[in-house]
């Protein structure tokens, strides 16, 4: 239950203060990026040596269990993923499952060129 706390409230933190301390850490390691969190409100907040210590020892717990939690996350998407799609193989002929692998092959490559997403749609003019 400790744990689970620790793990809540850093959660809570980094989302609330992610934007103030907001810099370029995307090639950083998460152990790396909680340091360097950690450093930051030192700074910041005028943290102790002591309790610069223990921000830094949550942030870093918090980083480890983080990247487990996702790991497992898709490992879990990845095994429904599979199963999804055995199923939905049983369901249609072989031209339509063609199809179906072109049509999300189509989207993947539409993903990683950064062109689909959270784009909204066009409105449409209503006059």
């Amino acid at each position: 239950m400790k744990t689970t706390r620790m793990i809540l409230f850093a959660f809570l933190f980094f989302l609330t203060a992610g934007g103030l301390f907001a810099q370029d850490d995307a090639g950083l390691d998460p152990v790396a990026r909680a340091e360097r969190q950690a450093e930051r409100l030192t700074t910041v907040l005028d943290l102790s040596p002591e309790q610069a210590d223990q921000v830094k020892e949550i942030n870093t717990a918090f980083a480890r269990d983080a990247e487990a939690a996702r790991e497992e996350m898709r490992q879990t998407m990845e095994k429904a993923r599979s199963e999804r799609k055995a199923r939905i193989k049983e369901v249609l002929t072989a031209e339509q499952f063609k199809k179906l692998e072109a049509l999300e092959a189509g989207r993947r490559e539409r993903h990683q060129d950064g062109k689909a997403g959270h784009q909204r749609p066009r409105q449409r003019d209503r006059g």
